[in-house]
């Protein structure tokens, strides 16, 4: 089912994706850690097609339930620090994402250059808002 539903998001079927791995977190035989990567891929798919789910535009529903199911999920906390965070652009929501960076550490995951400079870059936001400056 991974490999069905992965075909379709490398095609750009986004809704046949999207469905096949919601499939796999309504399936019983599949453990809670492959149904928290689904989410994670489903969340993914959010954010390259919106409309998919109206109810939740930025995927952040999809992230929180991987992470719910799996809270060392790598690609759900990477996903969290890089599409969300601390302005209102980016939905703001400090507490996941300074858990997604804590989890990181914890797990000693070697973040990249990239990685490295989104987190300073949020923090110092951070840092900027709760001083009272924005």
């Amino acid at each position: 089912m991974f490999d069905k539903a992965e075909d379709f998001f490398d095609k750009g079927d986004f809704l046949a994706s999207f469905n096949h791995f919601k499939s796999i977190t309504e399936n019983d035989k599949f453990d809670n850690l492959e149904k928290a990567d689904a989410f994670n891929m489903m969340g993914v798919i959010i954010l390259f097609d919106p409309m998919i789910d109206i109810e939740d535009e930025t995927g952040l529903k999809y992230f929180r339930k991987a992470l719910e199911l799996d809270d060392e999920n790598v690609g759900a906390l990477l996903n969290v620090i890089e599409n969300f965070g601390l302005s209102v652009n980016n939905h703001k929501d400090v507490i996941l994402f300074d858990f997604a960076i804590g989890q990181l550490k914890k797990i000693n995951y070697d973040f990249n250059e990239d990685e490295k400079n989104t987190i300073s870059d949020k923090e110092k936001y951070k840092k900027f808002i709760l001083d009272g400056n924005g």
